[in-house]
């Protein structure tokens, strides 16, 4: 699957930025390519908003970077999202950190098939 990596400035360092294919409303990326950061961004012109791809210890967490407080794009860093509009905060779980956001990031749900990560666009 077509995959163009770029880089994005968030916070001290950069979050690389893949522009996938999408099918059947999934989205399909190299585990091995995906697994060289702790983070990925991923950004198609059908989503409203781009996902965070977090790796954790159990695997792959997808978070959209829309905030929950009044809908604004979220800023990645390497130590969690933060939106410039009315400054909440949340961490690389997708939990509300600082106020006015109280509820937590929408998330979709990830697997791994044959050394690809799934992450299927219908919310959890």
């Amino acid at each position: 699957m077509g995959l163009a990596a770029g880089l994005s400035l968030s916070g001290c360092g950069t979050i690389p930025i893949y522009k996938p294919t999408i099918t059947n409303k999934v989205i399909y990326l190299d585990e091995l390519k995906m697994a060289a950061n702790k983070l990925n961004i991923i950004q198609h012109s059908s989503l409203a908003f781009n996902i965070l791809l977090v790796k954790t210890d159990s695997g792959y967490t997808a978070l959209q970077m829309q905030c929950s407080h009044q809908n604004q794009p979220l800023i990645a860093t390497k130590t969690g999202l933060f939106c410039n509009a009315h400054g909440s905060s949340f961490n690389l779980l997708g939990k509300a950190m600082r106020e006015p956001a109280i509820k937590p990031l929408k998330t979709y749900e990830t697997s791994i098939l044959n050394h690809q990560i799934l992450i299927k666009l219908t919310k959890k």
